[in-house]
């Protein structure tokens, strides 16, 4: 697996939802896996995202811990080589997944690249 998509959500409604599909947009064919990193969310749209994106995987937070303690649970769980974090809510642009991971490679790995 070449790239891993961590989200943290916390009861992000729809927006989850749309950020999973810009991600497969933005995607391409990269080899990627999306993991959904739950922080305790009670609005249904973990398991509303999940059944509209069966790839999906998710971690799941019994209590509220905030952003970085869920992406670092869901980096724990990753399989990619190179870990993506976003938020809940994000949009990315065609092409810039691909970008960013291409980007961590050429430096081997020993950098954070934000866009």
């Amino acid at each position: 697996m070449r790239v891993s998509l961590v989200i943290a959500a916390h009861n992000e409604g729809d927006k989850l939802w749309k950020t999973i599909e810009s991600c497969a947009q933005a995607s391409g064919k990269l080899d990627y896996e999306v993991v959904v990193s739950d922080d305790a969310s009670t609005d249904g749209s973990i398991d509303e995202a999940l059944r509209r994106f069966p790839r999906t995987r998710s971690m799941r937070s019994g209590e509220r811990q905030g952003a970085s303690p869920a992406k670092a649970s869901g980096a724990a769980t990753a399989r990619g080589e190179t870990l993506v974090f976003l938020d809940g809510h994000c949009k990315p642009e065609r092409g810039a997944i691909e970008r960013l991971a291409s980007s961590v490679e050429l430096l081997s790995g020993r950098a954070i690249i934000t866009p």
